[in-house]
């Protein structure tokens, strides 16, 4: 299924500015078919855009509030299970950041840049929290050749937390979102990680676009856990599971491939496959086999007048 809320957002704007606000609750939604209840969880976001040099550069602050009430479920984190069972006290993050994003014209083709960056506090439960992430990717793409070739590499670095037993929490937390987005093959999200990555994009026909990853993943804190998951979706299980790095930070390699196919007005079809090589990390989880394999071809047909 789909991740739904019930909220209202609102858009302000003239020109090359906009001001976005939102205020929500999230719905049970994705793994739950029947997903229109709500959850004890809400967000509220408020974000100022501008866009500059003649639509080249885009501009945005932002702030973002995340309040979870499940206080029956056990939270996900490094701390002792019995640490953990034990806090029933509510979530409650604000997330404060800024992007940037440039395509500067540069002889055949443009170069883009993009920079994102958040800081993260407030209460994890009975903890304080203090964390952050940032990402910096960059690219070239030939704009003078019919399929536009396109290369990109990029950094992410989200923060993890080295000591278990103290009264701070400083893992990257993630909200209510889905790793598909940032991981295509999803056996990793945004929090506790550095993921270095190439990329290369081509779209040889109007009707298909191919595109290629190789991503490095590693833990950043060897203390913390191996995070996996998208956010709450119901009243009974957290949302995000952690498995033990055993001391180790090397995670995954994973290399992917994909294509879009625009088969008729109506009917698109998608494919994709990736390979995962484990690091020391699944290596310690999974001594009999640490690689990994996923692939999946999809149709989507859209009515259209």
């Amino acid at each position: 299924g789909q991740r739904s809320f019930d909220g209202a957002e609102a858009h302000v704007g003239a020109g090359a500015w906009d001001i976005t606000a939102l205020a929500a609750r999230s719905d049970k939604g994705v793994f739950n078919m029947n997903g229109n209840a709500e959850l004890d969880v809400d967000v509220q976001y408020l974000a100022f855009t501008r866009q500059a040099a003649h639509g080249h550069v885009l501009m945005r602050a932002f702030g973002m509030g995340y309040h979870d009430g499940r206080t029956g479920v056990t939270k996900t984190d490094n701390r002792p299970l019995a640490v953990r069972e034990a806090d029933h006290k509510n979530i409650r993050l604000g997330t404060y950041g800024g992007d940037l994003l440039a395509a500067i014209p540069a002889g055949p083709g443009d170069f883009d840049f993009m920079f994102w960056g958040v800081l993260q506090n407030g209460n994890w439960g009975d903890q304080s929290d203090a964390a952050g992430a940032a990402a910096v990717e960059g690219g070239y793409k030939l704009t003078s050749v019919r399929s536009e070739p396109w290369v990109r590499g990029g950094w992410f670095r989200s923060s993890g937390d080295n000591t278990p037993l103290d009264n701070r929490h400083t893992t990257f937390f993630q909200m209510v979102t889905t790793p598909r987005l940032y991981a295509r093959f999803p056996i990793y999200n945004l929090m506790n990680n550095t993921d270095a990555f190439v990329q290369m994009i081509d779209t040889p026909a109007k009707e298909l676009a191919l595109r290629s990853d190789l991503h490095w993943v590693s833990l950043t804190s060897a203390n913390d856990l191996w995070y996996q998951g998208g956010g709450a979706f119901n009243n009974k299980a957290f949302g995000f599971v952690g498995r033990p790095s055993f001391g180790h930070t090397g995670l995954v390699t994973v290399a992917d491939i994909s294509a879009n196919w625009k088969a008729t007005r109506h009917l698109g079809v998608n494919f994709y496959y990736g390979h995962a090589h484990g690091g020391a990390v699944i290596e310690a989880i999974y001594p009999a086999g640490t690689n990994a394999q996923w692939g999946y071809v999809e149709f989507d047909y859209r009515w259209k007048h």
